[in-house]
């Protein structure tokens, strides 16, 4: 009867450790606030992105290039790593996903045209 009994409570134990342990890395979100500046290359010449993230919850902010003025962020979600948000231009829609860590942003851009692109960007200091 004992064993049962102390085998239920080891049992308690590594459920609660694990459950926090899924919980913290699920509302983990990273500190991406402040200014990000990257470029990739397209069929007229290296286009730079300059994205600010104003808040994080929730995740507001805008991108500019040399192409388009600043515009907000649309539909911007930022879970865990994982980053995504769209911008509306003249030209039409913007989509960028990836990753984020400290002070990198790994992103993929779909153009107008839906033609796809890598975008590195650093975070300004």
């Amino acid at each position: 009867m004992a064993l049962s009994v102390r085998y239920c409570l080891i049992m308690k134990v590594w459920i609660s450790l694990f459950l926090s342990t899924a919980l913290a890395v699920f509302v983990y979100a990273a500190d991406v606030t402040g200014t990000w500046i990257g470029s990739f290359e397209t069929q007229m010449g290296a286009m730079e992105n300059t994205i600010v993230i104003k808040t994080v919850s929730p995740l507001a902010g805008t991108v500019a290039t040399p192409q388009f003025p600043a515009v907000a962020m649309e539909d911007a979600k930022l879970e865990g790593d994982k980053i995504s948000f769209h911008v509306t231009t003249d030209y039409g829609k913007v989509s960028y996903s990836g990753t984020v860590t400290a002070d990198e942003m790994k992103l993929k851009v779909i153009g107008t045209q839906g033609t796809e692109y890598a975008l590195i960007c650093k975070r300004k200091k």
